[in-house]
């Protein structure tokens, strides 16, 4: 995956899955200013994009350090993920938008 596409997934994560959460609910009840929001949005799309460069681009030097490094902050008290009940039920939508218009096209 080349530089340009890590950047583009980063900022989609970023927005998708840790800005349009219970974050921007704070955002909106002003406990969290629009210059915190910023340096929030950039820190954390700053995070996921190095490490996504790591995770599919590094050598296997780089990767082993880079994992070994990231593991040690691994969240053992956190509940393993579910997928997003949100995310799923809009890409059905989409689905059956596409079905249907198959069908009518």
């Amino acid at each position: 995956m080349n530089d340009e596409q890590l950047k583009d997934i980063a900022l989609l994560m970023t927005v998708n899955c840790v800005r349009n959460t219970v974050i921007e609910e704070y955002h909106g009840d002003d406990k969290i200013t629009d210059t915190q929001m910023m340096q929030f949005n950039i820190e954390v799309s700053n995070k996921i994009y190095t490490f996504l460069k790591y995770f599919f681009n590094a050598d296997d030097t780089e990767y082993s350090n880079f994992f070994s490094l990231m593991s040690m902050y691994y969240p053992n008290d956190w509940n393993k993920p579910i997928l997003d009940v949100d995310f799923v039920e809009a890409l059905e939508k989409i689905k059956s938008m596409k079905t249907v218009q198959m069908k009518e096209g």
